[in-house]
This record gives structure tokens, sequence and C-alpha cells, in this order.
């Protein structure tokens, strides 16, 4: 806002003070907070100033706050001019002119963040997912159209880019049918994400592994982006998602406060992956942090996680709770030569208010559809990355049968485990140990306690898959006689059986002493 704007406005409210106040700093802060109450707040978690812009309550970058204490100041000076008596016009005049000096100046506003209703204690800004702040108004989500700001709304976040609902983006949509290859299930779903990306909602719990070789066209997609949303977007180090620099209060946490698109585009190949961060960020679970010299504060994210990188990180949770949340999107393609456009990043500037429509339809398209279908080149990408990560994926696979009809005993499974992972040149803490080996096989199969012990279900090792599954009896089903039919049998409650003997072999029902015998009818 220009001075000459700011003057002319602030004049008009000047009629709201008295000439009859007390020459103290308190009274320079309400003096200002009459003059600009609609005008600013304080927001005292964060410790910053807010000015309304137009649409939404910009944090103060520049010194706002300053200049409406220097103008109150001033016309506090032009209305001492209008008091008759010499005496009071000339203390107030002088009390107004020093008022200026910066000591005043910041006595003012300090004291100025704690009247109502400039102050504010910070719980409930940018709180509405689904509305999206540009510098021409306010997108409402939810049904797509554009309006204008309120400061009701509490918005203080912003997009680079005005909406344009008729903005095309010709070079943008090309450049996305390149990299993926025509794919149109793929490219379909890639939009939907990223358009879910623009909103705060969480429910999708979800996140996006980015993976190919260099010169995919990853950074520039992710660049794009990142620009066409200004506030709303936030790039992370590699260290925010190491498990071994996991620490609460740094200002990588706290940073990512309102931010609905992040992104870490530094390669994770050489550490290990803090998966309860990421299930933790991505569902949207309360987080505690602080800014440097500030103190803790709680806040719930609504960030969408993308991680474009080179090489796979290593993740070691191999959990349903974890894998169901990863979606892996390959970057299959690779630019070489004549087809790689070194300007193209720049070529796309000029097309961000079109990448801004294209990603609101995204959101409108998955707000009507959803996610899934997952598109299969995603699945297969995903199933391959957690095989990659599974430490029993290769013993299940060179050692065991799954399927409904099987069960195994805990100790017959971990001793075939040890016996392949000696086979397969493993030794001491790549060996997993049996308390580690329960909790990866709890993670997959359901376990029963049964007479026999620990039992997992729907997996048997090789050499015991060819006997009777499930110790040999299934409940509900008729033994099958080679050459007889019409088999009369005891209740089940008047049977005992040996089941499986330890090498898999013997199996055998006898009627208990004082039952009938059973009867069995030749076929004709």
């Amino acid at each position: 806002m220009s001075y000459k704007k700011l003057r002319d406005e602030t004049l008009k409210e000047s009629k709201k003070q008295k000439t009859d106040f007390r020459l103290t700093d308190t009274s320079n802060a309400e003096n200002i907070r009459n003059l600009f109450e609609n005008k600013i707040r304080f927001d005292h978690r964060r410790r910053r100033w807010l000015i309304w812009d137009t649409h939404r309550w910009k944090p103060d970058e520049d010194g706002s706050i300053y200049r409406y204490a220097i103008e109150a100041a001033r016309i506090t000076f032009q209305e001492s001019t209008k008091i008759a008596d010499l005496a009071q016009r000339g203390a107030i005049a002088k009390f107004a002119i020093g008022s200026e000096n910066r000591q005043k100046l910041d006595s003012a506003i300090s004291i100025a963040k704690t009247l109502l209703p400039i102050t504010d204690n910070g719980n409930s800004w940018d709180s509405d997912k689904m509305l999206l702040c540009c510098p021409n108004g306010i997108i409402d989500l939810r049904s797509g159209e554009l309006r204008n700001g309120k400061p009701e709304d509490r918005i203080t976040m912003q997009t680079k880019v005005k909406y344009d609902p008729n903005a095309s983006s010709p070079q943008w949509e090309k450049f996305i049918n390149e990299i993926f290859g025509g794919n149109e299930n793929l490219i379909h779903y890639v939009q939907k994400a990223l358009g879910y990306s623009i909103s705060g909602d969480m429910s999708e719990q979800i996140v996006l592994f980015c993976y190919g070789i260099g010169s995919n066209g990853k950074s520039v997609m992710f660049s794009a982006v990142s620009e066409t949303l200004g506030d709303y977007s936030h790039s992370v180090p590699a260290s925010t998602f190491q498990r071994n620099i996991y620490n609460n209060s740094t200002n990588d946490v706290a940073a990512i406060e309102f931010k609905r698109f992040l992104i870490s585009a530094e390669s994770l190949s050489s550490s290990k992956i803090n998966e309860q961060r990421m299930k933790k960020w991505s569902g949207g679970d309360a987080e505690t942090a602080r800014y440097l010299y500030s103190e803790f504060f709680t806040f719930n994210p609504v960030c969408k996680i993308w991680l474009f990188v080179n090489h796979k990180p290593q993740i070691e949770d191999d959990s349903f709770g974890f894998w169901r949340r990863v979606r892996l999107i390959p970057f299959n393609k690779q630019f070489k030569g004549a087809e790689m456009d070194k300007h193209l990043a720049e070529k796309l500037k000029s097309e961000y208010e079109g990448i801004l429509n294209w990603l609101v339809k995204g959101f409108l398209m998955w707000q009507h559809e959803g996610l899934e279908p997952t598109p299969d080149i995603i699945s297969r990408a995903t199933k391959d990355y957690q095989t990659e990560n599974d430490e029993l994926a290769e013993f299940v696979l060179d050692k065991c049968v799954e399927g409904e009809k099987y069960s195994e005993r805990a100790s017959v499974l971990y001793r075939a485990y040890q016996s392949w992972a000696t086979d397969q040149g493993l030794t001491g803490a790549d060996i997993l140990t049996q308390a580690k080996f329960g909790r990866c096989m709890s993670d997959k199969y359901q376990k029963k306690q049964t007479n026999k012990g620990c039992m997992y279900q729907e997996i048997t090792i090789k050499e015991n898959s060819g006997a009777f599954p499930n110790d040999g009896f299934e409940e509900n089903t008729e033994p099958k006689v080679v050459g007889l039919s019409n088999l009369t049998k005891p209740p089940l409650e008047n049977m005992s059986h040996d089941g499986l003997s330890e090498n898999g072999e013997t199996h055998h029902f006898e009627p208990k002493q004082n039952n009938q015998p059973t009867t069995i009818t030749l076929l004709d």
C-alpha cells in the first residue's frame, strides 16, 4: 500500500481518536489499535505480525507494522493542531513528534500486541483445508470457484500466480506426456495425486517416491509445481527423513506447518529412512516442534510427501502400516542429446497459471474419483521395491509355500530360516534373531496359539506342503476314501487324532472307546 493511500485511509479513521488522551506509550498503542484494528493482527504462537492484504493476512516481512506506528504518531500530531488550548496543543504535538523515535515506536508496538482485537493466540490460522488463496482471490476447492478473500477466512498463505480457469499449459502437458511415455492411466493418476496435494486433506495417507536415474524430468516437474504453489510448497533436506537425525526441535519440523506440497530432492540412498516420521506426517498425526529460540508448539501436518530420488533408499519397516502408504512412481524416460531441452524450466514459467489450472482440475478429479485404482505400473514398481527391502522375501520364495490351507509352527519356520541363511552365506548380525524373525513374520501372517505351540497361518515350508495342511484336518470337510462312498463318521468331539508326525508323514484317526464303529457301505 502506498504512503499516500495509507495516509488518506488513516485520516478517515482518525475521528475515532480523542484529543484528551494521556501522553504515554500505552496511549500510542491504543492509537495504533483504534486506527488499524481491521488491518493488523499479532500471532502470539508464531511471534509474527500479520497484515491484511486484500485476500489474506500476509506475514509482515518488511516492517509494515513500523509504518503503521509512524503513521499513527503523525496523525496524532495532525489532530493536535485542532486543539484550541495552546498548552495542550503544544504538549501533544511535542509528544507525537517524539513518538516517532525508535524506542517509542518499539514500546507502542510491544504494547499493541496485547490489545484486542489485535492480539491473537494463533490457534486457527489456515484451518480450512479446502481453501486455496491466490493473488486474485480464494479458490474454494470443493467447487473450483474463485471468490474474494475475507478476514474471517484467516488465511496467511498464497500461491505465486493468479487463478485463471481458462488458462492453458500446452508445453507442460506435452512435457508430462513425454516423461510418462504417453501412459494415460499413469498421467491421470499423477494429475490427481498432484491435485490432491494442493489441498489440506489427509485422507489418502500416502508417501510418493518418484524414482528414476538422471535426466528424466523429475526436477523440472517438481520445480514447476513448487514455484506455482508458492507458500503452499516447501522443500526439506534429506536429513529430515533420515532415521538417525530425528529431532523434533529443529526448524525443519516446525517449518512444515500449513505446508501442503512437501518435497525432498536429495539422495537418501546412503541412509535409512525414518519410517516413523513418514507415517506420522502422512497420517496428519500431531507433531511438536519449535523454531530456534522459540517455545514448543503442537500442530497437525497437512503435507503430502513427495520424494524424488535417483537411488531407492533403504526401508527396514516391512509392516503393512507403512507399505500401504507407499506409491513408487517410475520415471523410466531418459532424455538424451537432442531430446533434452535445457531451457524448458524457464519456458514453463510462462505457463504457471495454466499449471495451477491443471492442478485444480486434478484436485476436482480426485474429489470425484479418489486415487484408486492405482495403475499397474505403480503397483508393480511398489511391490518390487517392497520385495527388495523385505528381509524374509527371498527365504519365503525359496523355502516356503503360501496358501489359505497351510499353517506351520513358528519353531519349524525359524529353524528353516536359520538353515537357509547359513546356506546363503549370512553370518552374525546379518541373520535375524528369533525375536526379530517373529516380529517380521507377525507383520505378514496371522499367528495362532495352539496346543502344538505358536502357528503361523497360510504358510508352511516346502518339505511339508505335500502333507495334510492345517494339521491334516479341516472342519466340515468330508474325508476322501478311494472306492468308497456314503461314509458315516462319528461327531468331531468323539474323535482323537495324532495329526502330523514330526516328519510330516503320519496321520492317524481312531474312534475313542465306547463309541459305535464307523459304518462303510461299499460301492455297487
